[in-house]
């Protein structure tokens, strides 16, 4: 999304404790990276990680990504 005023990350959660997650900041408000780590490889796993924003516009106060194994 294009726009001049950043948005922040305030909360990352997990359905599956399956699996460790790591928020590094890059630019604060700009540019973020999460870090996903598997507890194990031997078995399959999935998950949904559901990020909340600081954004005043409603659809994009969350956003979601899935993990799989």
């Amino acid at each position: 999304m294009k726009r001049d005023k950043p948005i922040k990350i305030m909360e990352i959660t997990g359905t599956n404790d399956q699996f460790e997650h790591e928020l590094k900041t890059i630019r604060d408000g700009w540019e973020y990276e999460i870090v996903v780590t598997p507890k194990q490889v031997t078995t399959r796993a999935f998950g949904l990680l559901r990020i909340r924003t600081d954004c005043e516009i409603k659809k994009h106060q969350t956003a979601q990504g899935f993990v799989v194994v």
